[in-house]
């Protein structure tokens, strides 16, 4: 099957499941409305009644905030001006880049970690349901969303994704490691080098080999997955090495299809930065819009999630 095919393919079938996308933006809502609850009341008991909370009706306060975010934690200290508007998504594909999870959650602590680990495994349950309607899409009608269907078909598969995930966290933490040495060997070696150009060369090379081992380890799991399901294995090492060798063979295919998605999820991330409400004067009006932008942008991603995995199975089944 042709990239242009799959892509395509991929398209088709993230179209044809309104309903699944809808489920799944649902779950992620629910999901974040208890920790909004906690900040919400975080914020409410700093503010209070307080003349602060009238100069934050006005504009953002960043005394307030540096007050705020001295007495933050755990989960409260992820709050701060770079969750309005695209930075929250920025933060989440630095947080990919740099490993930041691994050093105990950056700001967030363990206790994020451990939210983000529940997170995981909810979303590894869902997956293989979701797999299972893209990639057999021809089998079946994909738009036909039942939740019961969709949480039986990623309990058959749930604890082999989760193995999965265990052998993609020991690949991830490998490739950070390596990567603190590469960049301390960089610093090292171009410590003496009074051309700023070449050092931007050299960190910036870095960089690029480190998003290629993340990109490479991140798109052989996706086909692990997807062989899991497709081919019904029961061994994750057995399906972590099937997909290892199908992006050996398809590199150009595969890695292409993965890039072409992520390039218009960037492309749709600028759009979002520039049109997205930043934070200003507060009123009703104001955090609805905010709210529906970010809900749309969410929205919008899982979308290019699901286009992408069903563009990956079009292309292996092909």
């Amino acid at each position: 099957m042709t990239l242009i095919r799959s892509i395509r393919e991929g398209i088709v079938r993230a179209g044809a499941a309104p309903a699944l996308l809808l489920f799944l933006w649902a779950v992620n809502l629910v999901v974040a409305l208890p920790f909004a609850a906690v900040l919400a009341d975080s914020i409410h008991a700093s503010a209070g009644d307080r003349l602060v909370s009238r100069d934050l009706v006005a504009g953002f306060d960043p005394a307030w905030y540096g007050e705020l975010e001295a007495g933050a934690e755990g989960f409260e200290r992820t709050f701060g001006p770079a969750i309005v508007g695209a930075g929250a998504f920025l933060r989440n594909l630095e947080s990919w880049w740099s490993g930041s999870l691994f050093d105990g959650g950056g700001a967030g602590g363990w206790g994020l970690v451990a939210v983000g680990l529940g997170y995981a495994l909810l979303w590894a349950l869902l997956l293989g349901g979701v797999i299972d309607r893209l990639g057999r899409a021809s089998d079946h009608t994909p738009w036909q969303l039942a939740p019961r269907s969709l949480f039986a078909a990623g309990g058959q598969y749930f604890f082999r994704f989760v193995r999965l995930a265990v052998l993609s966290g020991v690949a991830y933490l490998l490739i950070y490691l390596g990567a603190r040495r590469l960049f301390g060997a960089i610093e090292e070696a171009t410590r003496d080098v009074t051309v700023e150009r070449t050092v931007l060369v050299w960190v910036a090379a870095g960089a690029a080999l480190v998003v290629l081992l993340l990109t490479l380890v991140r798109v052989a799991f996706d086909y692990a997955k997807i062989a899991v399901v497709l081919d019904g294995r029961r061994s994750a090492l057995a399906a972590a090495w099937a997909g290892v060798r199908f992006v050996a063979r398809h590199p150009f295919k595969t890695l292409g299809l993965f890039w072409i998605f992520t390039g218009v999820a960037l492309l749709l991330l600028w759009l979002y930065g520039a049109l997205a409400p930043t934070a200003g004067p507060g009123s009703w009006a104001g955090v609805i819009l905010a709210f529906l932008f970010g809900q749309l942008a969410l929205a919008t991603r899982l979308g290019l999630r699901l286009a992408t995995l069903g563009g990956e199975a079009a292309l292996y089944r092909g």
